[in-house]
């Protein structure tokens, strides 16, 4: 995962003079804002996962068979993927996120990925995260296209906790496709999420992208 991090962030800093560091550092330090690193978003599944499901189901028994085999199984895979065939379905969501955070841990991304279309399909509120978990999986083996066309799908005006990193994605995935002109108009719309932070990065992509139109 220290190697995905340090892949992306090289791609930013090829284009970006000592002036828009400050900008680098943010975006690193800022995962769930900006969310551009494999694995980084998935953090905020897992944080959801355990505050809906295990604070508000009464499913006891289950609860504490997961947590139980969580803590002690030799073969986690092999045991989740048992129990998700039994768990009630309340509790399956938290099942997945276990799967996709081992399946993380253990670099299998094609995995990780089929766990999250299955977790996305679950529960509505979560849908974006997944998707941009997904996201950063394409983002990762270079397929670009495939991860604009997925990215696009996340509905902006209903996930609005997701924009900035949406924009972020959009942005970077269109100018990776040398479509400058989308690539443009996502920066321009990205930059007004900014209201008081740095955004010598965002000023110096839209110069640029702007002079390629």
């Amino acid at each position: 995962m220290e190697e995905n991090k340090k892949n992306i962030l090289e791609q930013i800093e090829e284009e970006a003079d000592e002036t828009i560091h400050p900008f680098l550092e943010f975006i690193v330090n800022n995962l769930k804002t900006i969310g551009i690193v494999l694995g980084g978003v998935i953090i905020l599944v897992g944080a959801y996962s355990g505050y809906k499901y295990y604070k508000y189901s009464s499913l006891n028994k289950a609860k504490k068979e997961l947590g139980m085999l969580i803590v002690s199984s030799k073969d986690r895979e092999k045991d989740l993927l048992s129990f998700l065939t039994k768990a009630p379905s309340e509790l399956k969501p938290s099942i997945y996120v276990e799967l996709v955070s081992l399946y993380f841990e253990n670099n299998n991304l094609d995995k990780a990925y089929d766990v999250l279309e299955n977790l996305k399909k679950l529960d509505d509120d979560i849908f974006a995260v997944c998707v941009l978990s997904q996201v950063n999986i394409l983002m990762d083996k270079g397929d670009y296209k495939e991860a604009y066309n997925l990215v696009s799908t996340i509905d902006l005006d209903k996930y609005k906790n997701y924009k900035r990193e949406t924009l972020f994605k959009k942005a970077f995935l269109a100018e990776k496709m040398n479509d400058f002109k989308n690539a443009y108009a996502y920066y321009v719309e990205l930059k007004k999420e900014f209201k008081q932070e740095d955004t010598s990065y965002l000023d110096a992509k839209i110069s640029n992208l702007k002079e390629k139109i």
